[in-house]
């Protein structure tokens, strides 16, 4: 970290600190469910400038703290926002939790995640961005399960492919739904790929990649895209090489180098 970047860093705790010690005062006796949200959003942004400083444990301190807060505001007054806030900061939780290697509580903290979002959305089904946190909280869940190997991993995938697919179909012009439903794809060919099931995981790379040009060609422009549709060009190419479909695997292996240079030759520029 840069010199400059660190004292940022450090005013920035300093700041939160000041902040939580106020709400700390204010909520023990508190029924206002906007001191609750406030104590939790602000935990939640602590949180997240600890992860990036990689203090992992007071980070996950914080983020159950804020779920608590968070959770106290929607008993006071069940207003959409702060149940959205809860199960964001329980998303987080879950990456956090992953990322520590502790799956069994990774998966866990999605599961309730998808608790969650399921019983909001019996009441708010027209929210479609309710549909694709759910569409993120099964992929995230399939993603954590993925060393196990067994049916329920691909159950996983499965749901969370068919409620990316659910929100495109409502949302056709909405590209960046469309991109997420490819990168679902690409993470269940690159899961059915290490499990030995090639031939569907060609299937569901070459529907990846369908979505991906169907993104770039109604925005060209962002580079992202790009780099995406050359990760799952190089995935495609390594399913096809295991099959001996040599031919096919070198076009889809040019094809992703050619893509990887133009993204980072546009990142030079």
């Amino acid at each position: 970290m840069l010199f400059g970047q660190a004292g940022e860093s450090s005013d920035a705790e300093a700041s939160y600190g000041e902040a939580s010690a106020i709400f700390e005062r204010l909520t023990p006796d508190s029924n206002d469910p906007l001191i609750h949200d406030g104590f939790g959003r602000c935990q939640n942004s602590q949180d997240l400038l600890l992860q990036d400083l990689g203090n992992t444990e007071p980070a996950r301190k914080l983020l159950h703290g804020a779920i608590e807060h968070f959770s106290m505001a929607v008993a006071l007054d069940n207003r959409l926002r702060f149940s959205r806030r809860k199960l964001s900061a329980q998303l987080d939780l879950g990456h956090l939790l992953n990322e520590s290697g502790e799956d069994t509580l990774a998966s866990e903290s999605f599961r309730l995640a998808i608790a969650g979002y399921d019983e909001l959305l019996t009441q708010h089904a027209d929210q479609p961005e309710l549909l694709h946190g759910m569409a993120a909280a099964r992929l995230s869940l399939a993603n954590s399960l993925r060393h196990r190997g067994d049916k329920p991993v691909i159950d996983a995938y499965e749901s969370a492919i068919a409620t990316f697919t659910e929100i495109v179909e409502r949302q056709p012009r909405a590209m960046h739904f469309r991109e997420n439903l490819a990168i679902a794809q690409l993470d269940f060919a690159q899961f059915q790929h290490a499990v030995a099931l090639a031939h569907k995981a060609r299937e569901t790379a070459t529907q990846s990649l369908e979505n991906q040009l169907a993104v770039i060609n109604c925005d060209p422009e962002v580079a992202g895209y790009h780099a995406t549709e050359a990760t799952i060009r190089h995935t495609l190419g390594e399913i096809l090489s295991d099959l001996a479909e040599d031919d096919f695997a070198i076009t889809a292996f040019d094809g992703a180098i050619a893509k990887f240079e133009g993204v980072t030759v546009e990142s030079c520029v």
